[in-house]
């Protein structure tokens, strides 16, 4: 088998990553899981035997919590080309906070997917409402937002110890119009000449929010520059002046 490098797709839940991995799996130097090895990344026990081809091609209890059919075929388009594409890795947000164990990777790179939170609260309230058995009724905003902060704070750890080499991609302006397609195929060392039609991809994207599942440009300002920290100590005070705080726990300032 040749030299290959291994790339992992992170980012908290209903960020993108899904979207990226189908955009990274159009080239044909890529060969991308999907959640293939959940399991093992929550547990901490993520090695590169993982991917050799014949490991990935075997489904073992405890993998991942993508079964079924549907999933096979997803993973099996990936096998058909992992044992000899020069990049190769799988979609894990299960890493947020659990990056040390690739460094039993040689040299792995990480690409973060980056949404706002405001879309990611609404992504997680709208799943939690359909009550479908693969997502719970309980993952709702609340989780979504312990879980961007929590991407965050992985982002920034990395930022600070340069372990791992990382890309971090906005998801509104790469699936808006584009914005980053070739810097992250240049950070793979991959020609994105030679990426395929993606077209279908974009307008998925686009379609989606255009009926109201993106953000506007004026919504990106707030996510970015707003003084959350302000807010929450003044509804927190006000809530106490008001007699309140008991009424709205979920309010209260964890400071």
């Amino acid at each position: 088998m040749t030299e290959q490098t291994f790339a992992f797709v992170l980012g908290c839940p209903r960020s993108g990553t899904t979207a990226l991995t189908q955009l990274l799996n159009r080239h044909p130097a890529v060969a991308i899981g999907t959640e293939r090895f959940s399991g093992p990344a929550r547990r901490r026990e993520l090695t590169p035997a993982h991917y050799a081809p014949e490991r990935f091609g075997r489904f073992e209890e405890g993998d991942t919590h993508h079964m079924g059919e549907r999933q096979d075929r997803v993973q099996t388009a990936v096998l058909n080309r992992i044992a000899t594409a020069p990049v190769i890795g799988d979609k894990l947000p299960q890493l947020i906070g659990k990056v040390d164990q690739l460094r039993a990777f040689p040299e792995p790179k990480l690409i973060f997917v980056l949404r706002n939170p405001f879309s990611v609260a609404e992504s997680h309230d709208r799943r939690a409402a359909r009550k479908r058995q693969t997502w719970g009724t309980d993952r709702d905003h609340r989780v979504a937002v312990r879980k961007f902060n929590g991407a965050i704070r992985q982002i920034a750890q990395l930022e600070k110890s340069r372990r791992f080499k990382h890309l971090v991609v906005p998801y509104e302006q790469l699936f808006s119009v584009g914005d980053g397609v070739s810097k992250i195929f240049e950070f793979l060392g991959l020609d994105p000449g030679k990426l395929s039609d993606t077209s279908d991809l974009f307008a998925t994207s686009k379609a989606r929010q255009r009926a109201g599942r993106g953000v506007s440009t004026s919504s990106q300002f707030v996510a970015l520059r707003a003084n959350f920290e302000g807010y929450k100590t003044a509804m927190s005070h006000a809530l106490a002046r008001l007699g309140l705080d008991d009424a709205y726990p979920d309010l209260r300032s964890t400071q």
